[in-house]
């Protein structure tokens, strides 16, 4: 025993003081938080670089998704059929993804998105649609189609048209009420020049058009929603 309580008494012996501030307190370690500092974060809490964990994706509340990507889908479609001389046919895609971007509303308006994580998810998926199927869908379609004899003027009016719609797409989430719009929609304005476009009429007409619908979305020129027409109530994914 004197050997062992010995060797106790030298491994305590050995074992360095830790550092004291001058009245005799020991300074705080790494795991100690000073005085007046900062209390640190949970470590339990959410990591930044970890995904948030929300409620599970099901079939319903994934429709107006779908609806939404099959909008993009078509959008997609009509830039190859306008890439190939095709307007007709372009025209039709794009009036196919109007109608989806409807469905999308009206899904969402009988409750199938009910979460706020999904419902910032398909505005957000929306806007990027509707980009691409009534913003550069018409406007390629237009140049192609007859604004390509006027290159400096044809690029200039289908640049502010897709420009102005993604302005409208912008600032959508920000403006407006639950009975009207605040501008010019964009699914309208693209319907309206990819059916000039397939039409074929002069140069100068398309041009006018395309400046006039590139005016009327970025303007505060009041439109009512498709569910102020129906009397029913607005819902968040109707661009």
């Amino acid at each position: 025993m004197g050997r062992s309580g010995g060797a106790r008494r030298v491994g305590r012996q050995t074992r360095p003081d830790p550092p004291r501030k001058p009245h005799g307190r020991p300074l705080p370690g790494r795991n100690r938080r000073a005085a007046g500092g900062p209390r640190r974060q949970n470590p339990r809490g959410p990591h930044p670089a970890r995904p948030l964990r929300g409620a599970p994706l099901t079939v319903r509340s994934a429709l107006p998704h779908l609806a939404t990507c099959g909008n993009l889908a078509s959008g997609f479609v009509a830039l190859l059929f306008a890439a190939s001389d095709d307007f007709l046919y372009a025209a039709a895609f794009i009036l196919v993804a109007a109608a989806l971007d409807l469905l999308d509303g009206a899904i969402a308006r009988n409750g199938c998105d009910e979460e706020g994580q999904l419902s910032e998810f398909g505005k957000n998926l929306d806007s990027l649609a509707d980009v691409v199927s009534f913003g550069a869908a018409p406007a390629f379609a237009a140049y192609a189609a007859v604004l390509h004899v006027l290159p400096v003027a044809g690029i200039a009016g289908c640049l502010a048209f897709f420009v102005c719609g993604a302005l409208r797409l912008a600032r959508f989430p920000l403006v407006g009420g639950p009975d009207r719009f605040v501008g010019l929609p964009i699914p309208p304005a693209g319907l309206f020049i990819s059916i000039l476009a397939a039409l074929g009429p002069p140069p100068l007409l398309i041009l006018a058009a395309l400046a006039a619908t590139s005016v009327l979305m970025v303007s505060t020129v009041p439109f009512p929603t498709p569910a102020a027409l129906l009397g029913r109530k607005k819902s968040p994914h109707d661009a």
